[in-house]
């Protein structure tokens, strides 16, 4: 039932999941990007970019290149995933990209809903299907960016962290290496996941993240040196535009352009704060799930730069709070009503806005409203707690038999 659910979601949307224009999107850069690493070239090299924008007749790579000089601004580890796709014919590439890319996503709702405790198939059904309309979804993955790829990767942590079997460590590790190839929106759940680890005492575990991410920055360091001084001028060219795109410091600028530090500091210290207690009084079925949503949601609340589609990784936070509401006896329709406000009306109808300004700052407020959400979830789980079906199970088999009459 979920999965039909999820996908008549998918099929209901397919129009707007088709790609805009390859000219005006992110594809043809990711496919570039991996063709230049492929031939041994540079994907910082600003001649390459300059032919790409020519062979394409492509005016988004262009207008990237006059406003912040760096067309490539991820890590050189993120080139090499899309090192297939760059051995492809370009048009070939992109729509290879495009379709695998949505198929990852799809796979990773999947697995995000198996980490979740259903009682329901309908309650699922329903995570799933917001989860497939959710817009940073949507339109990460018409426009070009690789939303499904870090969909998968926080399904994989989620899973492994949350795993006693043989596959923990292999999903842990799957988990960190996909989500590495946009590390500036994970800051905090980075931190949250390496304090989880030593707090387990997973040694191994720990080491078995750490040697290819330690073996896989530095070759590639080493291979692409400049990669630190490019890549950094582009990212703070793109941060000194701050006011331009959906970050709490943009929506801090659009409240108050006189006392935009002051009003960013509210926000980013209410924010935090409401995932910190939501991590605090989580019931301990839901600790280790309200710890990663947390971090993920502050991860976005912090961070200087960023467009609406990296508001993907606060899917998490959206299926506990839906996942909550099936233990609800009471104000269960307002959960879930403030589920789909939060996770479906608001990031589409802030996305809607925006558009028509030059700032994206209206859809800053997902982020904030999600960690508000993801409290109040966590409040209605500890307040309507039930016993899980394992702890139904154990006092059944405790509980006295009845006396014969």
């Amino acid at each position: 039932m979920r999965f039909v659910a999820l996908f008549a979601t998918l099929v209901a949307e397919a129009i707007v999941l088709r790609p805009a224009p390859f000219q005006l999107t992110d594809h043809f850069i990711f496919v570039t990007a991996g063709r230049l690493v492929l031939e041994g070239r540079s994907p910082y090299d600003p001649a390459a970019w300059a032919d790409a924008a020519q062979r394409f007749d492509s005016p988004h790579i262009e207008t990237m290149i006059a406003t912040t000089g760096a067309v490539w601004s991820y890590p050189p580890w993120t080139a090499y995933l899309f090192a297939p796709f760059g051995a492809l014919q370009p048009l070939v590439g992109a729509w290879a990209f495009h379709l695998t890319d949505l198929a990852l996503g799809i796979v990773g709702l999947a697995l995000l809903a198996r980490s979740f405790p259903w009682r329901h198939e309908r309650t699922a059904a329903l995570a799933l299907a917001l989860g497939g309309a959710f817009q940073p979804f949507v339109i990460g993955v018409r426009w070009g960016q690789f939303s499904g790829l870090l969909i998968l990767g926080l399904a994989l942590l989620m899973h492994g962290l949350g795993s006693t079997r043989r596959v923990r460590v292999a999903a842990l590790v799957t988990g960190v290496l996909l989500l590495a190839a946009k590390p500036h929106v994970i800051t905090v759940l980075a931190v949250v996941v390496l304090a989880i680890l030593i707090s387990r005492r997973a040694w191994r575990d720990l080491a078995a993240i750490a040697a290819p991410l330690a073996v896989i920055a530095g070759v590639t360091t080493a291979l692409y040196p400049e990669w630190i001084d490019i890549a950094g001028f582009g990212y703070r060219t793109r941060v000194e535009e701050f006011a331009r795109y959906a970050s709490t410091y943009s929506l801090a600028f659009d409240l108050s352009a006189n006392a935009w530090p002051v009003v960013a500091g509210i926000l980013i210290v209410l924010a935090s704060g409401a995932c910190a207690a939501a991590w605090l009084l989580a019931p301990s079925d839901l600790r280790c799930h309200s710890a990663l949503a947390g971090a993920a949601t502050v991860s976005l609340v912090i961070v200087p730069y960023l467009y609406p589609y990296d508001h993907v990784t606060l899917l998490p936070s959206l299926f506990l709070a839906v996942a909550v509401a099936q233990r609800a006896a009471i104000g269960r329709a307002l959960q879930l009503g403030a589920a789909f406000a939060i996770g479906l009306l608001v990031p589409w109808a802030a996305f809607f806005v925006s558009s028509a300004r030059p700032t994206q700052a209206t859809s800053a407020w997902v982020p904030l409203l999600m960690s508000g959400l993801l409290l109040a979830s966590v409040v209605v789980a500890r307040t309507e707690r039930r016993p899980s079906l394992d702890e139904e199970a154990a006092q059944t088999a405790a509980s006295p038999a009845p006396r014969s009459v």
